[in-house]
């Protein structure tokens, strides 16, 4: 859902809305443009928004705060860092005391899922709030490849959040080789989207096709919408077996959900 209501006013927050300017909301996010002011030094524009554990709001030089909610937001959250191994770069997650992983390094690194394998019929599903400067490149990826590629020969199918240093944020999915050396072609052409700090990504084996969706909600109780942004056949460049994760050090990343089932 998509409208525009008159910002006149808004004095929540500590922060002054340029009341010439529209606000606009999406899926329950509200950017408005804003002026400086004392709480908010930086004039430009102001994102409202749910994550899992609360609302928060991100002014336009990429800073989050919480005003509201609870930790955790009544979910259970049961990543464990020990079923992971990591098999490139040099960067490292965290296991958190709240059950995810979060990922704030300085350099970047993939991590392989070493609990269920991915197949036909089986669905990679991973929830997880993000943080990323928007003027900066980053990535992060979810995703599926084949335990027995190697060297330079056919991988994995990559699933993206991605930043252009453009203030936006882009889905993009990319066939990449074994040893990461390049990439093999796009299955979606990165496009601006709407896309939550708070979301879920899906790769669905349906036992012809491969499908990358995205739904806005970051909630894992959340059953949809899921929006199918690409297909693929399954078994054309590689037959995928297991998932993993990879993220980059221009990105901060919390892994609330990483399940294949």
């Amino acid at each position: 859902m998509r409208r525009l209501i008159q910002a006149a006013s808004w004095v929540a927050l500590g922060v002054v809305i340029n009341a010439a300017a529209l606000a606009l909301v999406v899926n329950g996010v509200l950017d408005m443009p804003v002026l400086s002011s004392a709480a908010n030094p930086n004039s430009g524009f102001m994102r409202l928004f749910f994550k899992s554990d609360g609302l928060y709001y991100r002014t336009s030089d990429g800073v989050e705060t919480k005003v509201g909610g609870s930790s955790g937001g009544g979910e259970s959250w049961s990543v464990n860092l020990a079923d992971f191994t990591r098999t490139s770069g040099t960067g490292s997650a965290v296991q958190e005391s709240d059950g995810s992983i979060s990922f704030n390094s300085t350099a970047g690194a993939r991590y392989r899922y070493n609990g269920a394998a991915f197949g036909a019929g089986k669905s990679l599903v991973a929830a997880l709030d993000w943080t990323g400067k928007a003027s900066e490149f980053w990535t992060f990826t979810v995703g599926v490849e084949s335990s027995s590629c190697s060297g330079s020969g056919p991988g994995r199918f990559r699933f993206d959040l991605y930043s252009n240093a453009d203030n936006r944020a882009y889905l993009w999915v990319r066939r990449e080789k074994c040893d990461g050396s390049g990439t093999d072609g796009e299955v979606y052409t990165w496009t601006n989207h709407f896309v939550p700090h708070s979301v879920k990504l899906r790769i669905r084996d349906d036992g012809a096709n491969l499908h990358f969706e995205y739904c806005p909600s970051g909630l894992i109780a959340a059953s949809g919408p899921w929006k199918t942004l690409a297909s693929a056949d399954r078994t054309s460049y590689v037959t995928a077996d297991r998932a993993y994760f990879a993220c980059d050090s221009g990105v901060t990343a919390k892994i609330r959900q990483f399940t294949v089932q």
